[in-house]
């Protein structure tokens, strides 16, 4: 298995968090928000999860933490409204 270097995820499909194992074309979510600040979960799997989930829109901030989704929930509703 090959696994990439910034994210430490196979370059084909499946990711090791922690004690799971995410196949990412199994993820339905439309939307990725990461953040480059978070210091509990490498920003390299969003990144790889970006690249990997089928019809993904992501978010991957450079100023935002771990706390990305509380931080811009305003941001979040928004785009809910617009697709529900």
């Amino acid at each position: 298995m090959s696994r990439d270097a910034a994210s430490g995820c196979d370059t084909k499909e499946t990711c090791e968090a922690g004690t799971s194992t995410i196949v990412a074309s199994n993820i339905t979510v439309p939307v990725l928000l990461h953040g480059r600040q978070d210091m509990d979960v490498p920003f390299g799997h969003g990144q790889w999860l970006a690249a990997h989930i089928p019809g993904v829109e992501a978010w991957l901030l450079d100023n935002d933490g771990h706390m990305t989704l509380a931080d811009r929930i305003g941001d979040v509703h928004a785009w809910l409204s617009e697709r529900l």
